[in-house]
């Protein structure tokens, strides 16, 4: 039972599980309003501190802890330069605002089945950068990223699809994904196989980094006032914190050997 809760929590949307979490811890409640209060919708560290970001979000990314452990691999990618950035799977945009604003004249792509999600993508973009050059797609089908990527372009693809990384990702339908750099979210507990797929498929023409999520401490909280007194608030903020994973997971960043 436990184990089912999880996965029912890691795809509930993240505005329910910020409104449900004070119902159960009290205090809770009153540290996301001060959180939301102080960041003003600001994300207050990590590579996209400073990004404006709106709609149904969990409190970790105003704090900059969301996929914290991704942090060291997203500050290389900015060390690249890229002409198309490709985001699937991308939730209310906040992996494509945050590169737009590095990359402000890239052409940027999001896949996002949620109509809601859709409109929070476009909304977080235009408040980073006015003027981009952004589509926003409904669902990613295996022959799109052939279609979307053009030919001899620079580009990064961010993927968090739930396991349909082994039907989306296949080189073989998007010859493109062999000189693209790829950060890969892998989801082999929902579909087993994952990760070896990708390694299968981009080893021989990518350097892979096997990336492994970490727990939160209180170290990982920029607002360390917040937490006194810390018998009180201590556990408060680490649920703050939390993205509700079922396990440990996984992410690979995939860099074009060429």
């Amino acid at each position: 039972m436990p184990e089912l809760l999880m996965k029912i929590a890691r795809k509930m949307p993240a505005g329910i599980k910020d409104r449900l979490q004070p119902l159960k811890h009290p205090m809770d409640g009153w540290l996301i309003r001060r959180i939301h209060s102080i960041s003003g919708n600001t994300v207050a560290q990590g590579p996209f501190k400073g990004l404006k970001y709106f709609g149904y979000h969990e409190v970790a990314f105003l704090l900059g802890t969301y996929e914290k452990e991704v942090f060291p691999a997203i500050e290389r990618i900015l060390e690249g330069e890229y002409t198309d950035i490709v985001s699937i799977g991308a939730a209310s945009g906040f992996y494509v605002a945050g590169l737009a604003r590095r990359y402000p004249k890239a052409r940027l792509y999001a896949f996002e089945t949620s109509e809601l999600h859709q409109g929070y993508i476009r909304e977080n973009v235009e408040a980073n950068v006015p003027g981009s050059s952004l589509q926003v797609y409904g669902e990613c089908r295996p022959t799109d990223l052939a279609n979307v990527i053009p030919q001899q372009a620079r580009t990064l693809v961010v993927s968090d699809v739930e396991g349909a990384e082994l039907d989306l990702l296949d080189p073989s339908l998007a010859p493109q994904l062999k000189n693209s750099t790829l950060l890969v979210e892998t989801h082999d507990p929902l579909r087993p196989g994952c990760t070896q797929g990708m390694l299968d498929w981009f080893g021989e023409t990518h350097l892979i980094e096997r990336i492994h999520s970490q727990e939160r401490t209180l170290a990982d909280f920029p607002y360390p006032a917040l937490t006194r007194p810390a018998f009180m608030m201590a556990n408060s903020a680490l649920r703050a914190m939390s993205e509700f994973r079922a396990g440990p997971q996984e992410w690979l960043l995939m860099t074009p050997k060429g």
